[in-house]
């Protein structure tokens, strides 16, 4: 492969520096392709195609190590989606059973006058409880406002 980039590059009358600034990358980038240590990136590859008027086949030819690469990647890459999927599907559930867990308005409102009853009941210090218990719900709400 390093020498089919190299020969496009040199019939295009371009330095690797010149192709390196092209690609925003850096000039051993294309040394290293040149001389087979390396392979460009899909990306880099599409932007070579298009840079030389070629196909992606083309650049391509006889390198069945790196078509071979490219495929075991784009498996990955699919593998990675479908775990991401299931981890996002997770996440919901756990989601909802969390807001399962939360007190429905009339639980709420049973729960209020509840505490007001037994904050009249124990006076001085009865009022205090619903107010320190509206103002906790209030901040609740909105850390878990989205």
């Amino acid at each position: 492969m390093g020498s089919i980039l190299k020969s496009h590059r040199r019939r295009h009358g371009i330095s690797q520096l010149q192709l390196a600034d092209k690609l925003h990358i850096s000039r051993q980038s294309i040394s290293s392709w040149e001389n087979d240590r390396a392979y460009p990136s899909l990306d880099n590859l599409i932007a070579l195609s298009e840079l030389y008027r070629i196909s992606i086949d083309d650049l391509l030819k006889d390198n069945e190590a790196l078509r071979d690469k490219i495929f075991r990647n784009q498996n990955r890459i699919k593998q990675y989606q479908k775990q991401l999927k299931h981890l996002d599907h997770e996440l919901e559930n756990k989601k909802e059973k969390h807001d399962d867990f939360n007190f429905s308005k009339k639980d709420e409102f049973l729960f209020t006058i509840t505490l007001i009853f037994i904050g009249i009941l124990l006076l001085p210090l009865g009022p205090i409880i619903p107010i320190g218990y509206f103002i906790v719900k209030k901040k609740d709400k909105t850390k878990h406002a989205p």
